[in-house]
């Protein structure tokens, strides 16, 4: 979800059929080389991005996601750029709403 906030070019959107198990499909090969389908375009040059994939890509679902781990890795997002992060394009500013959502729910 995070990716889709911030604008990330996904596969499966690209997909010509609507079919549940095509999307699951092309979702299970993302899963097993993110580094080459995912973070393609706005999220290239996030590594917090990787970093909250990973960590919740290696917790449980009986498991209680490691909010603080996460909202520091959004917090740096904001942090760039010598402290003022400055959005750039409209596609950053995603940023700003994933971070005042998660604040919310955290």
């Amino acid at each position: 979800m995070l990716l889709d906030f911030l604008n990330e070019e996904l596969p499966w959107r690209n997909s010509k059929s609507n079919r549940m198990d095509d999307v699951r499909d092309i979702k299970a090969k993302c899963l097993l080389d993110p580094e080459c389908h995912l973070w393609k375009t706005t999220t290239s040059n996030m590594p917090e991005v990787k970093s909250i994939f990973y960590k919740l890509n290696e917790t449980l679902y009986s498991d209680k996601p490691d909010y603080k781990f996460i909202r520091n890795q959004l917090n740096t997002l904001l942090q760039k750029e010598g402290g003022n992060y400055v959005p750039k394009s409209l596609e950053d500013l995603s940023i700003l709403g994933v971070i005042s959502l998660f604040k919310l729910i955290a």
